[in-house]
């Protein structure tokens, strides 16, 4: 049966880097969000790609605002990204300074996320330095380069297909829950059985916790969350002590959906 995924990529590069006419000649294949947030540097798009087998990827496309003054926001902006293409013009010098700028940032607030060159095709292809490129290509382990000339849609569509196609492959390769769960040993067993127990319950309004996504969590191979995942695990296995030294009761737990979007939506 074929599965649905959603999930968050990010476009960079400057005005100058022909990012803007590239959207504009893939309108047949994204829809344009009105709650953009261009005034704080960040525009939304959605686009969708169904795999060979039928399995369905939407893809919130984060286009970001290569402008100085939104530079703190680009890290927060990147975070749980799982794949992105950045535009350049390869006869612009300082383009490929933004380009060692936007790989490292990217590098540094995601995992090791699939990412794709997209250049900005000249009159004349001569004069483009080929080497440095591939330089680029192989220091930062990006997974390829496109040039584009923005006068056909095709290319473009046929590109955001690719990295749909490279992020889906992604997913798909990931390891099953019923496997990871066979690998442990009986201590982490007895760890994770207790953890998916211990966090069972919404602290705030008591309602179950779904399984499916305590056990996602659980197995997260993402740095941040798996750091979080260690600190819960801590708090876990020290909470009759934590409550000891309060007079008050201190309840440690993952709050549901529901409550989470109430507290984070609203602030």
């Amino acid at each position: 049966m074929p599965s649905c995924y959603k999930t968050k990529v990010i476009f960079a590069g400057t005005s100058e880097s022909g990012k803007n006419e590239f959207f504009q000649n893939c309108s047949s294949i994204l829809t344009f969000n009105n709650s953009s947030l261009w005034n704080i540097g960040v525009s939304f798009k959605i686009a969708d790609y169904i795999g060979e087998n039928g399995d369905k990827l939407t893809m919130s496309i984060w286009d970001i605002n290569g402008n100085q003054r939104f530079k703190f926001l680009h890290g927060n902006f990147f975070r749980g990204a799982v794949g992105g293409l950045i535009f350049f013009d390869p006869l612009n010098a300082t383009s490929y300074i933004q380009l060692h700028y936007w790989i490292d940032s990217i590098r540094n607030n995601t995992e090791s996320i699939p990412i794709f060159l997209v250049g900005k095709e000249p009159n004349d292809k001569r004069k483009i330095d080929f080497g440095k490129i591939r330089d680029f290509l192989e220091t930062y382990h990006l997974n390829g380069f496109y040039l584009v000339d923005n006068k056909s849609s095709a290319k473009n569509e046929q590109i955001i297909s690719r990295l749909a196609r490279r992020i889906l492959d992604n997913i798909e390769s990931e390891p099953s829950i019923s496997d990871l769960e066979a690998e442990l040993d009986p201590y982490e067993k007895e760890t994770y059985e207790k953890f998916l127990d211990f966090f069972s319950k919404c602290p705030l309004c008591s309602n179950t916790n779904h399984t499916s996504y305590l056990k996602k969590f659980y197995f997260t191979q993402k740095k941040d969350q798996r750091k979080l995942r260690d600190e819960l695990i801590f708090l876990m296995e020290d909470s009759k002590v934590i409550k000891n030294h309060y007079k008050n009761e201190i309840t440690v737990g993952i709050p549901c959906c529901s409550c989470f979007n109430q507290i984070f939506q609203n602030n």
